[in-house]
């Protein structure tokens, strides 16, 4: 198994289409995260080794560890690349800037959670699943309103927070909207 290995030049892949563009991700951002993702493993060795390296598991949300894992990222692209596309910004979005940073959350639910059912893999296991938010979006806002567990009306940072505080008055770690 050859770990860890560089990839040297992913733009010359005879494979890669050259022209590509799916809502805020272009050809360049896709191969930009792939080149920012293989540095993450190369540094850290796993993607779970650089988020814990931001984890502090006496805080009562993840806010600045996701903060951290995505400011990594951020700010390797700035340095490797000269320039912050749109793309990567979407992908990697700040909480300290209000964002709910939903794909984040799904993410960390998959990692963190075990479900049994094969959902949720739960390999994370070194992050409690009682510190998770739920990842929010126009969806899960207009359910947790319409059951009484979030007022704010945009779907924003403040409101991951006031749906955290809420659920947990219910007496669960986190609330499944499906």
């Amino acid at each position: 198994m050859q770990q860890n290995r560089k990839i040297s030049n992913i733009s010359a892949s005879k494979n890669l289409p050259t022209y590509f563009v799916h809502r805020f991700f272009s050809t360049k951002d896709i191969l930009h995260l792939f080149q920012l993702l293989n540095s993450a493993y190369h540094e850290f060795g796993s993607l779970k080794n650089l988020f814990i390296t931001g984890y502090n598991s006496e805080e009562e949300n993840l806010k600045s560890t996701i903060t951290n894992f995505n400011k990594y990222f951020l700010t390797k692209s700035q340095k490797e690349f000269k320039e912050l596309s749109r793309g990567l910004k979407f992908m990697f979005p700040l909480p300290e800037k209000g964002s709910a940073c939903k794909r984040m959350n799904l993410f960390l639910r998959w990692m963190v959670r075990k479900d049994g059912r094969g959902v949720d893999f739960g390999i994370w296991n070194s992050i409690s699943p009682a510190i998770l938010s739920c990842p929010l979006d126009v969806h899960s806002g207009n359910v947790a309103r319409k059951l009484g567990l979030l007022t704010r009306s945009q779907n924003d940072l403040k409101a991951v927070l006031e749906l955290k505080i809420n659920s947990k008055q219910l007496g669960a770690n986190v609330i499944e909207v499906n």
